[in-house]
């Protein structure tokens, strides 16, 4: 049997397990087997291989697609993945059933809490100061002070220390190769690099291609106008990221020109799970009841994000940016969003 006969299988067993024979049709589903309506508003059921907590949004376009009332997706994960998955699925006016498969059993799953996050050790807070002479955005995720170029990581302060580099290897190259070095003039010379090719005339370096919705949240932090704004401030992801090649919504905080609380995901490519995300980025803020406006270049602008966005309880608004976003103006000094205008869910009180 080949791995999607197989992957039916199990659903079809799973299905009928637990509602006996029904009269919903296989139907394709990558990574995985689906099993479609026969007629509008029917139930549909999802069987995922090897998924992920960023796999929601394409069950739901899945099920959208095909007029599906009721959706039940069944996969072999961790508790936490499930927990997460039906976390994110409660955002929706009619929310998928998450269920755990742990032969010979099946569970559905509880929402995951949010967990608030470390706070700064106090040691970090002094290297702000030194993050922002070098003329980068201070950023706090997780308890971890960053610095970021124009979105870009260039440093992160560990146990008290800074340590520079784009991403992990680079930072330990780096502590391996200048060890003896002045921390301070490594990160000099990092920002003077990245600030070279950063550059919308540099799209084919990797400095310029890592992380690109973290470039232009940082565009929206200086020019909240462009997504209706009156001001912005960065806020961490619901899950950390694993690197700076993962992706992942941009998000940040703030209020609309009406002074009404307004929360932004910034995402560049066409991303079925950015409405799965951002709603949940929403809710991990405590910003509830805020305006959720996805921030789109014109090329991403994919019909079914705008149908998932009008699928949830509170429904998102789609934004799209000027085409020429990464030569929008922003600040030419050092950048400090951190508790901009009173926003302390963004970085703190550095």
């Amino acid at each position: 049997m080949t791995t999607e006969a197989i992957s039916r299988a199990k659903l079809h067993a799973l299905v009928e397990q637990r509602w006996g024979r029904g009269d919903a049709i296989d139907a394709s589903f990558p990574s995985g087997a689906g099993l479609r309506p026969t007629a509008t508003g029917g139930p549909a059921y999802v069987l995922l291989e090897n998924p992920s907590h960023r796999a929601l949004g394409g069950v739901i376009a899945w099920a959208a697609r095909h007029d599906a009332g009721d959706v039940h997706l069944f996969a072999e994960m961790s508790e936490q993945t499930a927990s997460l998955l039906t976390r994110r699925a409660a955002n929706f006016a009619r929310p998928p059933r998450i269920w755990r498969v742990d032969p010979p059993t099946t569970m559905e799953a509880r929402p995951a809490p949010f967990s608030p996050g470390p706070d700064l050790p106090a040691e970090a807070k002094p290297w702000a100061d030194v993050l922002r002479a070098a003329g980068l955005e201070v950023v706090v995720e997780f308890g971890v002070l960053t610095g970021e170029f124009r979105g870009l990581e260039v440093a992160r302060v560990v146990n008290g220390r800074l340590e520079v580099g784009v991403g992990s290897q680079d930072r330990r190259a780096r502590q391996e190769v200048q060890a003896d070095r002045d921390p301070e003039d490594q990160l000099a010379e990092v920002v003077a690099l990245v600030r070279t090719f950063r550059t919308p005339k540099s799209e084919a370096h990797l400095a310029a291609t890592l992380a690109p919705e973290r470039w232009l949240r940082s565009v929206l932090l200086a020019r909240p106008e462009l997504v209706g704004a009156a001001w912005l401030a960065p806020v961490p992801p619901p899950v950390p990221r694993i690197d700076l090649r993962t992706r992942a919504a941009a998000l940040a905080a703030g209020v609309d020109d009406d002074g009404s609380a307004v929360v932004v995901a910034a995402s560049i490519g066409i991303d079925l799970d950015l409405v799965p995300e951002a709603a949940d980025g929403r809710r991990a803020c405590g910003l509830d009841g805020a305006t959720l406006k996805l921030a789109l270049a014109q090329a991403d602008d994919h019909p079914r994000t705008r149908q998932l966005a009008a699928l949830l309880k509170a429904p998102a608004e789609v934004v799209i940016v000027p085409p020429d976003w990464k030569g929008s103006t922003v600040r030419s000094g050092p950048a400090d969003w951190s508790g901009s205008a009173g926003w302390s869910g963004s970085a703190g009180t550095l």
